[in-house]
């Protein structure tokens, strides 16, 4: 049900994304690589899906 999807326009995606990045390095530093390529390829997914590239680009 696409009325169910949350509004992407409600988010600030830079800073979403710049929290992401600061978790993964955290990990990265605590040793759990992991843990932290996984938070890096989630944010470089969001970073790169259309809706959220344009929206970032807008802003």
């Amino acid at each position: 049900m696409p009325e169910l999807l949350p509004n992407l326009d409600g988010f600030l995606w830079d800073d979403v994304l710049d929290s992401l990045y600061t978790q993964a390095h955290e990990f990265w530093e605590q040793d759990k690589p992991e843990v932290a390529d996984a938070i890096a390829e989630l944010a470089d997914a969001l970073a790169a899906h259309p809706p959220i590239a344009r929206l970032r680009s807008e802003a």
